[in-house]
């Protein structure tokens, strides 16, 4: 009898090893894919082909576009019709951004054009410079105003190495572009404020800074053709390359969706380019 009940524990605890063998097989197999398959696409906001623009990518476009509208960063939960559409304005320029710099840089990369260290660290150091000038807290660390755009400091590098790969890129389809003495003229007239104050002063300063005035009208041209002809080009005729989603994203509409039947977040909810955009 005591043989029998010996053989019976001995076959449960078989049984149990073996259950408990059976799930770490299934958990080690589960963390695998998650690793493997999800997990890489954790940080990812949209892809074009095998470039993955990050969140913090994202999130420093947007920084941009609030400076270039001169604009605070988004606020979405605003009761405020103004700062809405504000918020808005920001948040689409920055998709514009966003979507464009991808394409230049996937060209750049094509083009086999580089970026130094040096280009980089020169770039973060006028950052640097940049926001202690603009909010006026020169002992402020870097960490800290790059915390308050939803950018983490280990990604700083990446993002401005693929910034300046795109304004190279930017650059290269430009180069043709040039400027008449028209033009120049033009220019001067309309912001010679910003060069001398004197009225009387006016004439003389264009012709000994001729070249200067000449550089800045070029350079106005250029940015004026790339905000107003060049990003909505590029992105009109990529933007079947462009998914906003991703396995992750998958995978978390299926845990919300479907496991637990709740709200998906919206960080979660698949869009569209024209979806951002519009």
């Amino acid at each position: 009898m005591k043989k029998i009940q010996k053989k019976k524990n001995s076959n449960y605890r078989k049984v149990f090893i073996i259950g408990i063998i059976i799930v770490l097989g299934v958990l080690s197999i589960g963390c695998a894919i998650y690793t493997g398959i999800f997990l890489p696409w954790k940080d990812v906001y949209f892809k074009i082909e095998e470039n993955r623009v990050t969140y913090d990518e994202i999130n420093y476009q947007v920084y941009l576009a609030a400076k270039t509208l001169n604009a605070p960063l988004p606020d979405l939960s605003s009761t405020n019709p103004q700062v809405l559409a504000s918020s808005r304005a920001v948040l689409q320029l920055a998709y514009v951004y966003a979507m464009s710099d991808a394409i230049l840089y996937n060209k750049a990369v094509e083009a086999h054009l580089t970026v130094s260290n040096e280009e980089v660290e020169a770039y973060i150091n006028n950052l640097k410079k940049s926001i202690s000038s603009e909010l006026n807290y020169k002992t402020e660390r870097m960490e800290d105003f790059l915390n308050s755009i939803g950018v983490r400091k280990n990604k700083l590098e990446t993002i401005v190495h693929k910034k300046l790969l795109a304004e190279k890129e930017k650059d290269r389809l430009t180069e043709n572009i040039i400027v008449t003495r028209e033009e120049v003229y033009s220019f001067y007239n309309e912001f010679s404020n910003a060069y001398v104050k004197n009225e009387k002063e006016k004439d003389t300063y264009l012709k000994e800074n001729y070249a200067k005035v000449e550089s800045d009208a070029l350079k106005n041209k250029k940015e004026h053709y790339v905000m107003s002809t060049l990003r909505n080009t590029l992105i009109k005729d990529e933007i079947q390359k462009i998914e906003i989603d991703n396995p992750y994203k998958k995978l978390m509409r299926f845990w919300y969706g479907t496991f637990l039947g709740t709200e998906i977040p919206e960080i979660y909810k698949a869009k569209t380019p024209q979806d951002l955009l519009q």
